[in-house]
């Protein structure tokens, strides 16, 4: 599973609750994963640290993953789902915008792409997860407000997306994650965009990760 934010976290729960045998998670933040482990992870990938495709390569001794969720949202983690899932396996994932991905690559483990929309379908199965308590979807929440605060709720939400892109920009120059500082600088370069000297700096980094992908 790559991601482990609130989609990450239920996808992970609801894999354990009908019976994976073993559930990896990914993500960049080690907070998110403690979480992960917390919630019944059997392993978690620190993604700011490690390669994410050895490591799924040592977890599953060589294979692959059988089933590879996309969580994130981001278009980095879906260009390496097809390095990730193994011969025969399955992707599942959403993406918005333009995702660069290597088809040929997929096609040569006669891998399976999946997309889900809706949901129609899962509420009853949903519904009853959460009423039996197989998924304790309380256990996800990592802060609560009463309504007259709302505002420092949405306040914590933006402060904690913009925690986000500050840590994507300062790995702009690793080459592990080159378009995940892209997508970061990008984000830095539009909530400053009136700020010259910092939108020149964002697009100078974004210059020199996009060098990593050449």
């Amino acid at each position: 599973i790559l991601g482990a934010g609130c989609i990450g976290l239920l996808t992970m729960m609801a894999c354990k609750a009908r019976g994976a045998g073993r559930v990896i998670v990914s993500d960049l933040f080690s907070k998110r994963l403690d979480k992960a482990l917390e919630l019944g992870a059997d392993a978690v990938i620190d993604a700011s640290t490690e390669d994410t495709m050895a490591r799924v390569t040592e977890l599953t001794e060589g294979r692959g993953a059988d089933v590879v969720f996309e969580t994130a949202g981001n278009s980095h983690t879906a260009a390496e789902t097809s390095d990730l899932v193994r011969r025969g396996g399955v992707i599942v994932g959403n993406i918005n915008g333009e995702t660069p991905y290597r088809f040929m690559d997929l096609m040569y483990k006669e891998g399976e792409i999946r997309t889900i929309y809706r949901y129609h379908n899962n509420f009853p199965t949903a519904i009853r997860a959460v009423s039996t308590g197989r998924i304790d979807v309380k256990a996800i929440a990592s802060h609560q407000f009463d309504f007259q605060n709302v505002q420092e709720a949405f306040d914590a939400a933006k402060a904690a997306n913009m925690a986000k892109n500050e840590f994507l920009s300062r790995m702009s120059h690793d080459i592990r994650t080159p378009m995940n500082a892209i997508v970061g600088m990008t984000a830095v370069a539009t909530a400053h965009i009136d700020d010259r000297k910092q939108v020149q700096n964002c697009l100078r980094k974004i210059t020199l990760s996009s060098k990593h992908l050449l």
